[in-house]
């Protein structure tokens, strides 16, 4: 074998190792940025909800009556959502909510609590994950004459 054929033969080498360190380089960055996903994309949509649980109201321990109605989700930028609430037998309201991955944290929102006719305006603050087609959350219920921590906020996509 010649010089000239070795050192071209090195010189390829080279090169080519040179060419397939960028290319496997290039295709692990697309790989990586295939598997990134728009977590809030992947919730928004529309839902069936039931909140249940008990509360302490005035010193009382209480079984909740069960809310239910119709939620939902709509993506205002990646890790953000609007959330819309209509209870079949009560009033609407809506929050705004953080997501990451499966794992979503509601701004705190103000609303009113009706237990034996009585309304009484409560802060509710939560947070929840999702397990494919379905949303639970773990919500608290706050204010002077309430006192509620784990209500279930159970969420199953229509």
């Amino acid at each position: 074998m010649s010089l000239k054929s070795s050192n071209f033969a090195r010189s390829f080498t080279t090169n080519f190792l040179r060419y397939m360190k960028r290319f496997v380089f290039l295709v692990c960055l697309a790989l990586v940025f295939a598997g990134c996903s728009d977590a809030a994309k992947d919730i928004a949509g529309n839902y069936s909800y039931k909140i249940s649980g008990s509360a302490i109201i005035k010193g009382d321990t209480v079984a909740l009556p069960h809310e239910m109605g119709a939620m939902e989700i709509v993506r205002l930028s990646a890790d953000s959502v609007l959330i819309t609430f209509n209870a079949m037998e009560g009033p609407a309201y809506a929050t705004n909510a953080g997501v990451s991955d499966s794992h979503i944290v509601l701004k705190e929102l103000e609303r009113n609590l009706t237990y034996n006719t009585q309304l009484y305006p409560v802060t509710v603050n939560g947070q929840g994950e999702r397990f494919e087609q379905t949303l639970l959350f773990e919500l608290s219920y706050h204010s002077t004459d309430v006192d509620a921590e784990k209500l279930t906020l159970l969420c199953k996509r229509n």
